[in-house]
């Protein structure tokens, strides 16, 4: 007794290796077993089927964990993929509407009938980006204060023409400020093209003007055009200032106020030209 306790280890450690040859033994193609072996096989089997199922559920696991990886490899080249999409969509746009702008602009200097400075807009406003913008074109260019700036638009019809964008307030060498007319300094007499009735418009940092007619019987429609009249020496006259959005009454009939939406998309102007005279 005390034998097989100071050796129990060996002989455990003998059975193990014992046990796994008759293992591997009767795990060989045979048609028949033998007594001896069908008798290893029953007493080995439980730890055989024992060892399969561990072995298969660590081997479930590490596919389990593969397969994770690999989905998250997966998920990655895909958001690679997207950003990049993403990104050359953007770019065709841009090129896409650049080459638009070019187009109108082209359009537009084939027929304009005034002399103009094509200038760059390099700077906005910081306290309201739309309201005032800086161009590349100064004093040594032939700029002044109060001249009518302009950009090319295209109106819903497909016709490209002058669309109003503000004027000259600041002038450097190289340099100037233009102010939009929907800044809340900015005022405009405005004529209606359908009935030729006048008035005035004012800029309050709002994308829409407001004003009023000077007529108060005057009957101006939604979606009717407004040009500037000429009236205060300010703007060069018939340059579109866009179409008539609201119109509303006084209480006493006196007065007719209106809103216009500007033809200039102020959010997507590049370039602009500087009106100097009369071609």
């Amino acid at each position: 007794m005390s034998f097989f306790r100071r050796n129990k280890w060996k002989i455990l450690t003998f059975l193990i290796i014992v046990s796994l040859f008759i293992l591997i033994f009767i795990s060989t193609k045979r048609s028949k077993t033998s007594t001896i072996e069908g008798f290893f096989g029953d007493l080995i089997s439980p730890g055989n089927k024992f060892f399969y199922t561990i072995g298969s559920f660590i081997g479930d696991k590490l596919s389990s964990v593969g397969d994770y990886f690999s989905l998250q490899e997966e998920n990655e080249k895909l958001k690679e993929e997207i950003i990049k999409l993403k990104e050359e969509n953007l770019k065709m746009e841009k090129t896409i509407a650049s080459q638009k702008m070019l187009e109108n602009e082209y359009k537009l200097e084939e027929k304009i009938k005034y002399s103009y400075i094509k200038a760059d807009i390099i700077g906005m406003n910081t306290d309201n980006w739309f309201n005032i913008y800086t161009i590349d074109k100064g004093e040594k260019d032939g700029i002044k204060e109060n001249q009518t700036v302009i950009s090319a638009i295209e109106t819903e019809t497909g016709f490209v023409k002058e669309g109003l964008v503000g004027k000259v307030v600041e002038i450097g060498s190289n340099w100037s400020k233009v102010e939009t007319i929907i800044n809340d300094q900015n005022s405009i007499s405005f004529q209606v093209t359908s009935s030729l009735d006048g008035g005035v418009l004012a800029g309050e940092g709002a994308e829409n003007l407001k004003g009023y007619m000077f007529d108060g019987k005057a009957n101006p429609g939604i979606g009717d055009r407004v040009i500037t009249s000429g009236l205060g020496g300010i703007y060069m006259p018939g340059i579109f200032i866009g179409h008539i959005s609201l119109v509303e009454e006084s209480p006493d009939n006196l007065i007719k106020k209106i809103e216009v939406s500007p033809s200039v998309d102020f959010k997507k102007l590049y370039s602009v030209y500087v009106l100097t005279g009369r071609k």
